[in-house]
């Protein structure tokens, strides 16, 4: 009986050493791979975290962020579009918030960001005049796939380089 239970305990070693070879780190990846389809999936907890800790220094390695923002406001003057709501969804630091809030001055702005570090860095680029008028950002800290606002609530939806981090793009 001691034999068995010690084979039993040696064989449960084993097999932790063969998933630690063959997944070194597997709770350091966004992706994982599914069981059930293997389809690529995103953790969204570690994006949180992963964002969360770099919200201090985002905005400096941001380079391709700010680039296709800047570009997406030169394509957004083609749309004539006066939104009572907007959502700035995956707003990270809050780059897009002036302009978004210039370009519709009478839109309610929406932020969203999984990160709360992420969030409470672009809350904290609001005016203490803009919070006191109530025209500052309404801060959502969620996930783009399950919003918590209700159905037909937005008019228009502002998104850059954040649709990588949902698992399914058609329902989100």
């Amino acid at each position: 009986r001691v034999n068995w239970m010690m084979r039993g305990s040696m064989l449960s070693q084993v097999r932790r050493m063969r998933l630690t070879y063959r997944h070194p780190q597997p709770l350091r990846r966004p992706f994982a791979r599914s069981v059930m389809d293997n389809a690529l999936s995103v953790d969204k907890r570690l994006v949180r975290t992963s964002f969360d800790r770099a919200a201090a220094g985002y905005d400096a390695a941001a380079v391709l962020q700010h680039e296709v923002c800047k570009r997406m406001f030169g394509r957004l003057e083609l749309i004539k579009l006066e939104p009572a709501a907007l959502l700035d969804a995956g707003c990270g630091t809050g780059n897009a918030t002036a302009q978004l809030q210039s370009r519709f001055p009478r839109a309610t702005l929406y932020s969203l960001d999984i990160a709360p570090a992420m969030l409470r860095h672009a809350m904290g680029r609001s005016s203490w005049w803009q919070r006191a008028r109530g025209r500052a950002p309404k801060p959502v800290c969620a996930d783009i796939e399950h919003l918590p606002l209700r159905s037909q609530a937005l008019d228009l939806v502002w998104s850059n380089l954040a649709l990588q981090w949902v698992n399914d793009p058609p329902h989100a």
